[in-house]
């Protein structure tokens, strides 16, 4: 004779289930996740460009690494240490300043009003040293 002994954990076909169904949210989840991941990238096409401002919120500071930092005035003079150089001399100055072997960061400090082809001109310089690791000094103003 079997006796079949009743807890609360059995259903009756009258009573509701008081548990959430989870699979329902995490369908809706997938989905939308995946919508913002294809409209993300369609979201930041667009030509408008304003250099060199930068919001103070999304400024991130640097590490405590060597920094070297290039200065480009107005008029296209280039500066080293805050000593005025010509630009074929930068790579050896630059090599001069190598420590060890290890490639410090380079930060170029343009006058927004210099034309772009000296900021990259100055780049070349840069890398045909072998320094890779090249950064621009923006203001930290709010962005309009």
């Amino acid at each position: 004779m079997a006796y079949h002994i009743s807890s609360d954990h059995d259903l009756h076909p009258d009573e509701l289930i008081s548990e959430i169904n989870m699979i329902p949210l995490v369908d809706i989840m997938l989905v939308l996740l995946i919508i913002f991941m294809v409209a993300a990238p369609l979201s930041l096409s667009g030509i408008d460009v304003r250099v060199p401002e930068v919001s103070s919120s999304s400024s991130q500071s640097l590490s405590q690494e060597q920094k070297i930092i290039i200065s480009v005035r107005q008029d296209g003079a280039v500066f080293f240490d805050d000593q005025p150089v010509n630009l074929d001399d930068l790579p050896g100055l630059l090599k001069g300043r190598d420590e060890g072997g290890l490639k410090a960061s380079v930060m170029i400090q343009a006058d927004k009003n210099v034309a772009y082809a000296q900021v990259v001109d100055v780049m070349n310089h840069c890398q045909s040293a072998g320094f890779h690791r090249i950064g621009l000094v923006v203001s930290s103003s709010p962005v309009r």
